[in-house]
């Protein structure tokens, strides 16, 4: 299905980029935003949060089909970069003068617009370089669950400015080398209207399976109390997950792999008692599935990868909701 037009040295290359700016950007986002939500009330801070998931998962499939049209274009990086840089520097100026409920959401409109455009980019290339390698897959969506834990538990203005910093190091350097040496799928031309009806059920159901694995993950987490060690631990056991689940799901027989992590998911949900090892076999189990399910998801739309990562991002948000509300 993919013909990858770069050694295996760039598409390597291009991984470990994404993944590194994947822990970067997700740090940041969650360490401005922790720094911002201090002192603020309890309605400042829903309203805070609620912008800033809605715009960082809800608009992943229009900034994929912009990924998509653009043909993982670099500028798609330069942009989001540049708006994260300016959501902490007006973060930054708002803590030295004040922080109005206004500027708030400001920054939390620029943290979710930027991070969106970073993921629909990333996906789609490291899908694109890789010809859709689930060990590359599963790199680049571990280091997202990483970025996000040392942003919460170590938010400081000391570690948000080097993680800034390191984000902008990886990405205007190497604008030009990665233009040069991006690639798409075979299909990159084939028009959404013409995938079967068949490729359109399996990606439904791909869509309600991350639901489902949204709320299996967010139950799982909170049987355990957080602390900062217990967060970290979940994050670790989520990217190893992933990870691992790629390697596996690279040598084949990915149907078996979902199902028998599935099972033993739904067993630790029943069993969620028994304490934090069963949660961390359970959220373990569940993140190995990840890799597949973007792996199906961009075999079904061949040439649109960034909008199969927006998709299956978005579908997460309704999962969330749920575990929140059964």
């Amino acid at each position: 299905m993919y013909q990858p037009r770069m050694t295996s040295s760039a598409a390597f290359r291009i991984t470990a980029q994404s993944a590194a700016l994947h822990f970067l950007v997700d740090g940041v986002c969650l360490c401005c935003l922790y720094l911002m939500a201090g002192g603020q009330g309890e309605t400042s801070l829903m309203a805070l949060f609620l912008t800033y998931n809605i715009l960082a998962f809800m608009t992943q499939p229009f900034s994929g089909m912009l990924a998509d049209r653009t043909n993982g274009s670099q500028r798609l990086l330069l942009g989001s970069t540049t708006i994260l840089l300016l959501a902490v520097t007006t973060a930054a100026c708002l803590a030295t003068f004040g922080v109005p409920e206004a500027g708030l959401l400001a920054v939390a409109v620029m943290l979710g617009i930027g991070n969106s455009l970073f993921h629909a980019w990333g996906g789609r290339i490291v899908a694109c370089a890789t010809a859709n390698d689930t060990r590359a897959l599963g790199i680049f969506v571990a280091t997202g669950a990483l970025g996000l834990a040392v942003g919460i538990v170590g938010s400081s203005w000391t570690l948000l400015a080097i993680m800034l910093i390191a984000m902008c190091a990886l990405t205007f350097p190497s604008i030009l080398p990665v233009t040069k040496t991006t690639t798409t799928s075979r299909n990159n031309q084939e028009r959404f209207s013409e995938k079967t009806a068949t490729q359109c059920l399996i990606l439904s159901i791909l869509l309600l399976y991350v639901m489902f694995r949204a709320l299996a993950g967010e139950a799982l987490g909170s049987y355990v109390t957080k602390s900062h060690s217990v967060m970290q631990t979940l994050a670790a056991t989520a990217a190893t997950g992933k990870v691992l689940g790629g390697w596996m799901a690279h040598h084949g027989r990915r149907l078996t792999l979902l199902l028998v992590a599935t099972a033993g998911t739904m067993v630790c949900l029943l069993w969620h008692n028994s304490g934090m090892p069963v949660a961390l076999a359970g959220i373990f189990l569940i993140n190995c599935t990840m890799p597949v399910t973007l792996y199906w998801a961009n075999a079904s739309l061949p040439g649109r990868e960034g909008l199969a990562f927006g998709l299956l991002a978005a579908a997460l948000v309704p999962g969330y909701l749920l575990a929140y509300i059964v």
